[in-house]
C-alpha cells in the first residue's frame, strides 16, 4: 500500500468511527426526545382518560338527577289524577242515589241554597223531568215560598241554579264536589296513599 492509500484509509476509518459516533449520538437523542414525547403523550392521555371519567361521572350524576325528578313528576301526577278519580267518582255517587234520596238532596240543597224564596231552579233535563216539579212543591209547602220551575234546563251533571233576576247560586254536584276539594284534598290523600 502507498502512503496515500495509507492515510485515505485512515482518514476514511477516523471518519467511519466519527460517523458512527455521531449516529450513536443522534440515535440517544432522538431516544431521549421519543422517551420524553412518550411520557408527555402518556400524562396526556392519563389526563384527558381521567376528565373524560370525571365528566362520565358528572353526566351521570346528572341523568339521574333528571330521571329522578321525572319519577316524582310523573308519580305526583298519578296521584292527583287518582284524587281526581276519587271526587269525580264522588259526584257520580251523588248523582247515582236512589230516587228518593237524590230527591230528599235536591231539597236540602235549595233549602240551604235559597235566600229570598222566590228563586227559579234550574236542574239538567234529566233532573228537572224526574224531580223539578216534586222539589219545588216540597219546599214551597214546608218553607212557605214561592219557588218556580224554570222552562230553561242547564248544562250541570246534576244538582240545581236557583235564579233570581239576574243572580244566580250555582248548587251543582260538581260545584259542591269540587268545592270540598281543598277541604277533603289531604285526608283523600293520606287514605289513598298512607
Amino acid at each position: 500500500m502507498k502512503g496515500t492509500d495509507k492515510i485515505i484509509a485512515h482518514i476514511q476509518a477516523e471518519a467511519a468511527l466519527r460517523a458512527d459516533e455521531i449516529i450513536n449520538a443522534a440515535k440517544t437523542k432522538a431516544d431521549g426526545i421519543i422517551a420524553e414525547f412518550e411520557k408527555e403523550a402518556a400524562d396526556v392521555y392519563a389526563k384527558a382518560s381521567e376528565n373524560a371519567k370525571a365528566e362520565a361521572a358528572s353526566r351521570l350524576e346528572s341523568a339521574k338527577r333528571v330521571c329522578a325528578m321525572e319519577t316524582k313528576k310523573q308519580t305526583l301526577s298519578l296521584k292527583q289524577e287518582m284524587v281526581s278519580q276519587v271526587f269525580d267518582k264522588a259526584a257520580d255517587v251523588i248523582i247515582s242515589l236512589p230516587p228518593d234520596r237524590y230527591e230528599d238532596f235536591l231539597v236540602k240543597l235549595v233549602s240551604q241554597g235559597m235566600s229570598s224564596g222566590n228563586e227559579e231552579l234550574i236542574f239538567n233535563e234529566k233532573d228537572r223531568a224526574a224531580y223539578g216539579e216534586a222539589v219545588v212543591k216540597k219546599i214551597n209547602e214546608s218553607k212557605a215560598s214561592s219557588l218556580t220551575l224554570s222552562d230553561k234546563t242547564a248544562d250541570i251533571n246534576g244538582g240545581v241554579i236557583l235564579r233570581q233576576g239576574n243572580i244566580e247560586t250555582n248548587c251543582s254536584v260538581k260545584l259542591l264536589v269540587d268545592s270540598m276539594r281543598s277541604v277533603l284534598a289531604a285526608d283523600v290523600v293520606k287514605t289513598l296513599f298512607g
